[in-house]
């Protein structure tokens, strides 16, 4: 068995202050972490909020968009 981690920090009080803020970025930091492999670490930066925020963001307006009918599914040959 082999077993690996990858792990996000976050710092306090650079990062947040209270525990909830703190868990948020390093979760964040986290994901970030396992996206370069196993057995890494990342950091957290604002840059990551960042994106997250303008990915959801998107998420959301193509909802929207899908609702109001404003993109509509073609199927092409």
């Amino acid at each position: 068995m082999e077993v690996g981690a990858s792990v996000g920090i976050a710092i306090c009080p650079t990062d947040g202050t209270d525990p909830e803020t703190l868990l948020r970025a390093a979760d964040m930091a986290m994901y970030r972490a396992k996206e370069g492999g196993r057995g890494s670490y990342r950091f957290f930066s604002q840059t990551m909020e960042t994106a997250l925020r303008a990915r959801v963001a998107l998420e959301e307006d193509v909802r929207r968009a899908v609702v109001a009918h404003d993109i509509q599914r073609t199927t092409s040959l």
